[in-house]
């Protein structure tokens, strides 16, 4: 819809490391006209945004295919995931809670299965998950969202459904009155 495919993270920066810059200059190398677009608070800062945008022009990629927002309130953080197309999560750390949230607003996400990542996604069924240090892997899964709109459409779905489903707040709420109830009965039929 853009013309060209937008990969985004709104993770920690802290999270990044030479080995994410690395992997993500890859991708961009190889989806010619691609974007990356990365949110965080810092961005404000000219001097963070200056530290990424020098990070990916070491590894060849022009500073003009990474966009740098900073902090908005959450509801427009919200707003901004529809410009991107693909969700990439930093390693070892991942995710988690943007990952989340990108799956909540119908973006595909590609991560590694690690961490409580393999918990919100099932491989193929709500997100697309890779092996940690396994660049082609990676390159496999994000070939086959960026190819396949029918798949980009199933996994955006499905994983809106998953979190839908896993984190609806009347459902958390009951469960949890449940286990309490049921660990106070418990308690009760064992006490003296």
């Amino acid at each position: 819809h853009r013309g060209h495919i937008t990969f985004g993270s709104f993770n920690n920066p802290a999270k990044y490391h030479d080995g994410v810059f690395d992997r993500w200059a890859q991708i961009l190398s190889a989806v010619p006209d691609s974007r990356l677009l990365l949110k965080w608070r810092d961005y404000s800062e000219a001097s963070a945004r200056q530290q990424v945008l020098d990070a990916f022009s070491q590894r060849g990629i022009s500073p003009a295919r990474i966009t740098l927002r900073p902090f908005s309130c959450h509801a427009e953080l919200l707003g901004e995931y529809a410009d991107m197309d693909i969700a990439l999560d930093p390693f070892p750390f991942t995710g988690g809670h943007t990952s989340c949230e990108a799956l909540w607003m119908g973006v595909p996400v590609v991560s590694t299965a690690i961490s409580g990542i393999p918990e919100m996604i099932d491989d193929g069924v709500h997100g697309l998950l890779v092996e940690p240090r396994d660049p082609a892997g990676l390159a496999e899964a994000l070939r086959r969202v960026i190819t396949d709109p029918a798949l980009q459409r199933r996994l955006a779905l499905a994983g809106r459904e998953r979190i839908c489903e896993r984190f609806d707040s009347r459902r958390t709420t009951v469960a949890l009155r449940d286990l309490f109830v049921a660990q106070l009965q418990r308690a009760q039929r064992e006490a003296p």
